[in-house]
């Protein structure tokens, strides 16, 4: 296990990007060490009717820069990024992932080594995480008063700075209400090393199946579980359990086995719906916890899910959120 100083590292981010940050990630010369450090793509902020592509946006701009990390100095990746890319990486496509995401982080950063580079990415890493964060409580909350007055008033300011390094969930969901938000006088303590360490689990995990999203072939898969290694030490700077990923993907030393896509993008799914609950659950307290799980008794679940949820998995997140209400929350 990490030490939860480490974890909570991967958890800051910067406040949410504006729309009017320009994007420079096409023209990326790398001639100095500052030249490695580039504005991404801020994703696709909630606030239109298209949760989905912007769940898929901010998930491909995750992976990109996280594969960054991984594979910047790996000279596999100049022919990955050659003319021949969208080929290469069709699975992603095959997916629904905007693959163009990837390609305009990955490819630009070749040769930024992630020494150097480290805090940059560990702030894009928090950024997608927030916004991924964001995105499940725009979407799956309706638009009522009653469920943003306690988000707006309940959500507690401290937690989501030990989780994300800003509070600017609070900022979006009292942007909903029709009056000033109430400021939050309350002491609740910083999340518990248990909870910090499953959500950081389960965003770990996610990075396995992500990375195995790459793979066409056993035989490819194969020739990076015998070089694991080598990816293990970036894996460990972006503050990842590479012993959790090598788990998944190298099927902890057994035989090697490369999952369908569909399998992928299932496990992706219900990876993401855990880190949302496990975090929706621990961002707040008291009357906001008591809100969540109003009507759990009655397996109704309406005012915190609609029915439309179709980037998560709906089964998960009625489940998860039941089992944490039955449970006295957290």
């Amino acid at each position: 296990m990490l030490p939860n100083s480490v974890l909570l590292l991967a958890f800051s981010a910067f406040a949410w990007c504006s729309a009017s940050t320009p994007n420079s990630l096409d023209v990326f010369p790398k001639s100095i060490v500052d030249n490695c450090i580039q504005e991404a793509d801020c994703g696709a902020p909630p606030g239109d009717d298209q949760p989905y592509g912007q769940y898929m946006d901010n998930m491909t701009l995750l992976l990109g820069w996280q594969l960054s990390a991984i594979y910047s100095t790996n000279p596999a990746i100049t022919k990955l990024c050659g003319d021949d890319f969208f080929t290469l990486t069709s699975n992603w496509s095959r997916m629904d992932y905007p693959t163009v995401n990837v390609k305009n982080v990955l490819c630009p950063r070749i040769g930024c080594d992630i020494i150097l580079d480290l805090p940059n990415i560990i702030k894009h890493k928090g950024r997608y995480l927030s916004n991924l964060f964001k995105i499940g409580i725009y979407f799956t909350t309706p638009n009522t008063w009653l469920g943003w007055s306690f988000m707006c008033s309940a959500i507690a300011p401290p937690r989501l700075q030990q989780l994300f390094g800003d509070d600017s969930t609070i900022d979006m969901a009292c942007a909903r209400m029709p009056h000033d938000r109430v400021p939050w006088d309350g002491d609740v303590g910083l999340i518990p090393d248990k909870e910090i360490n499953l959500i950081h689990g389960n965003a770990t995990e996610l990075l396995a199946w992500q990375i195995l999203s790459v793979f066409k072939s056993t035989k490819s898969l194969q020739n990076f579980c015998s070089t694991f290694d080598v990816y293990s030490v970036n894996m460990l700077k972006l503050n990842h359990d590479p012993d959790i990923i090598k788990g998944t993907v190298c099927n902890d030393g057994g035989a090697i086995r490369l999952p369908s896509l569909v399998e992928v993008k299932s496990a992706t799914r219900t990876l993401y719906t855990n880190m949302y609950v496990d975090t929706l659950f621990n961002v707040g307290c008291c009357s906001y916890l008591d809100w969540i799980c109003f009507g759990y008794e009655k397996g109704n679940l309406d005012h915190i899910i609609l029915d439309d949820v179709n980037w998560m998995d709906k089964v998960v997140l009625k489940r998860n959120v039941i089992q944490k209400c039955e449970a006295g929350h957290v």
